[in-house]
């Protein structure tokens, strides 16, 4: 028995979780269930769910067409970030980014993703050098990498000391409006702000 169907409430089934499950299915090699899957999942326009959203969007990309070589390698990434094995995750992002050469909307998530491995890693002059390769490219769906790609790099100044270009980093979140998470980061940058004394 699939585990979604197993929950007692349907509303405990979230985008996220049937998303994962028809991802599994597609690196394992079976098409047809993660394509069932995703046409299982819901369109969300709750504000307070913006993983709903997101989720909801992928799933429509994985119906489209099947995962990408890139793709697939960046999920890995992902996977490997959750278990705070952060050198495999960064291995495999920049894989990914390798792979996605081609595929701006991959590359700047793998970019992002990178970043990110690099910040964990304690490797905060390596995060600071990324930040110009994902700046340069502009995601037509992904419009969140970018405002969140200023929010770690301006952490990553902090860690090195550059108050004043940190703080300008996260100011240029300010730049963008209407992306996804965007509630949440704009939080974390009021945070960070606060630190540095306003």
């Amino acid at each position: 028995m699939m585990f979604p169907d197993s929950l007692r409430n349907p509303e405990w089934t979230t985008n996220w979780l049937l998303y994962r499950y028809a991802v599994s299915c597609e690196l394992t090699g079976d098409r047809t269930t993660a394509v069932a899957i995703c046409s299982r999942i819901r369109k969300s326009s709750d504000d307070l769910r913006p993983y709903e959203r997101y989720y909801f969007r992928r799933s429509q990309e994985l119906l489209a067409q099947p995962l990408t070589q890139g793709e697939a390698t960046l999920i890995r990434a992902g996977n490997a970030a959750g278990a705070k094995n952060y050198l495999a995750s960064l291995q495999l992002a920049e894989e990914g980014a390798r792979l996605a050469a081609g595929e701006p909307e991959v590359l700047s998530r793998a970019l992002l993703a990178v970043m990110q491995a690099l910040y964990e890693l304690k490797r905060y002059d390596d995060a600071v050098q990324i930040a110009p390769r994902i700046f340069a490219l502009s995601p037509r769906r992904e419009l969140w990498i970018l405002p969140h790609a200023y929010f770690k790099l301006g952490q990553s100044l902090v860690k090195l000391n550059r108050m004043g270009e940190a703080r300008k980093a996260f100011d240029m979140v300010d730049e963008f409006d209407d992306y996804d998470f965007q509630e949440r980061l704009e939080r974390n940058v009021e945070e960070e702000l606060d630190k540095l004394g306003g």
